[in-house]
């Protein structure tokens, strides 16, 4: 299936990031000293890693999405990153998973990963471009469907990686984020299309392990959705993913922008988000 071919490729493209059988990287990434914060992406300029060590899905830019640096586009005038979905005709089909499961996003090597009862925070703001109208194809059988992706993936391919879901209905009315572990999301959190959302997501490791989500909402008590006795098995969570990965190619007739800001992943809740 064309899924597997892609996470295949996914992963010939992070191993030639490293530069030895022990798999150390050839840049690797100096965390930042202090805030808690381990990683953060660099949105200032056009350049392809946008501090990330590797780019994915570089075949499908121009094919299946594009991916447009804005330097004033963001949350108060900062810097984003629009990604647009594309119709390939040629992928119309059932070898190709008419379309979808491809990668849109970037990679990080964030150097070590979290022991049993630790979190990670992962955070960014997002915004669902106005306009869309999330129509596309059933990667299964090519059938009328909905938008629906991983925004970010700790851990890709590994069980009990935790995972951001977006997902938008058809004529985009509604969009929803969710968190997920290996896929399974759990509640439908409403944002609003066409305006910023403030986004944080804890995921605590181990057995009693746990999935924690925030939506412009700065109170770590009281969190918009939360799981909690979850099987959280965090060896891989030293990789981090964005745009891991769309499960949808637009339809011919279908329109789809979201716009990534202020992504970074930390050891502790921002109260200040």
């Amino acid at each position: 299936m064309r899924g597997r071919v892609w996470r295949e490729r996914c992963a010939r493209a992070w191993r030639s990031l490293h530069d030895d059988e022990r798999g150390h990287f050839i840049v690797p990434y100096t965390p930042p000293s202090s805030g808690g914060v381990i990683f953060a992406a660099d949105f200032s300029s056009a350049v392809p890693l946008a501090g990330f060590d590797g780019v994915s899905g570089e075949a499908e830019l121009g094919v299946t999405m594009s991916r447009t640096h804005l330097p004033t586009g963001g949350p108060s005038g900062g810097p984003a990153y629009r990604f647009t979905w594309l119709h390939d005709p040629a992928q119309v089909n059932a070898g190709d998973g008419y379309g979808g499961e491809y990668y849109l996003g970037w990679g990080v090597d964030l150097g070590t990963a979290p022991t049993a009862g630790q979190s990670r925070f992962m955070r960014l703001r997002l915004r669902v471009v106005s306009g869309s109208n999330a129509r596309t194809l059933d990667s299964s059988d090519g059938t009328a469907s909905t938008v629906a992706m991983k925004v970010f993936i700790m851990g890709d391919g590994a069980s009990g990686r935790p995972i951001l879901e977006l997902l938008c209905n058809r004529d985009a009315s509604v969009a929803t984020l969710r968190p997920a572990r290996d896929g399974a999301g759990y509640g439908d959190n409403t944002i609003t299309i066409g305006s910023w959302a403030s986004v944080q997501m804890e995921a605590v490791a181990g057995a009693g392990g746990a999935l924690r989500l925030w939506i412009n909402n700065n109170t770590y008590a009281s969190p918009d959705e939360e799981q909690t006795g979850l099987s959280m098995g965090a060896a891989t969570w030293d990789q981090f993913g964005c745009g891991y990965y769309s499960n949808r190619m637009i339809a011919s007739d279908g329109s789809f922008g979201l716009e990534l800001a202020d992504l970074e992943v930390g050891t502790a809740f921002d109260a200040a988000w």
